[in-house]
């Protein structure tokens, strides 16, 4: 286990490297007893809070992995900004109903940020930046946010009918999610990947694929959206997802099959 670990995961700061491990392992424990569960409805309300849990730990990985393989300084202030602006805008969706349409938040997340933004929500903003671009940037040689973009609004199709319609986490007015939803995320993405394209420098890494990790943590995520949502009859909303995302990835490797 430690050797597959090993080829995945950075060894360059020995903090930063058991603690990812750590986490992942905690994390592929989880994931196929949380499937289980959910299928066979042995989750209840007072347990919601634990995929709460799920979602952050997967952030947390994602977050130390970014930091572990860029210069940090750049890295760790990026993060930061990204954390902010992302509250701040979650903050003020929730009051105005402007910029996502008119939703709350349930109580079944564990911690909220000022604006009563569930800490969860914000971290899964960082999730899918950061793995979505750095997907692409293995992939492509000099990364487009025109490819990144639609990665990122795959997830976001996929986990919606999981978060809203079957575990609450989210409702939204008259239980219809808004374009204006798919649109602000597609705006906000653009922006933040743009400021990671133009600062992150990456560190050299020897015998180390930039892409396993990130690539696993999609998988994951993405089996457990299509497995639940499926079974409980989403049907439209995850398969538009993952088709968008195979189509997107399938177009980078044909365009860019000889940088692979």
């Amino acid at each position: 286990m430690n050797s597959i670990l090993n080829i995945i995961i950075p060894n360059n700061n020995r903090i930063l490297s058991i603690t990812i491990k750590f986490l992942l392992i905690l994390l592929l424990i989880l994931f196929p007893f949380g499937i289980i569960f959910m299928l066979r409805g042995l989750i209840t309300e007072n347990f919601f809070w634990v995929a709460s849990l799920y979602l952050s730990i997967i952030a947390v990985i994602s977050i130390l992995y970014f930091v572990s393989i860029t210069e940090k300084i750049t890295s760790i202030f990026f993060v930061g900004a990204i954390f902010i602006l992302s509250t701040a805008l979650e903050a003020i969706g929730l009051k105005t109903g402007h910029l996502f349409g008119e939703y709350y938040y349930s109580e079944y997340f564990i911690l909220f940020l000022p604006g009563s933004v569930p800490l969860a929500i914000t971290l899964s903003w960082l999730y899918i930046v950061i793995n979505s671009f750095l997907i692409c940037r293995y992939l492509i040689p000099n990364p487009k946010n025109s490819f990144t973009i639609p990665i990122s609004a795959a997830f976001i199709i996929m986990l919606e009918p999981f978060g809203s319609f079957i575990n609450k986490y989210w409702i939204w007015k008259n239980n219809f999610i808004p374009f204006q939803n798919f649109l602000t995320w597609f705006i906000m993405g653009f922006t933040f990947v743009y400021m990671l394209n133009r600062s992150i420098k990456f560190l050299p890494l020897n015998n180390f694929n930039i892409i396993s990790l990130p690539s696993l943590l999609m998988i994951i995520l993405i089996l457990q959206f299509l497995i639940i949502n499926l079974a409980n009859g989403y049907w439209l909303y995850t398969l538009a997802g993952f088709l968008l995302m195979i189509s997107v990835i399938r177009t980078i490797k044909r365009k860019y099959k000889d940088a692979i």
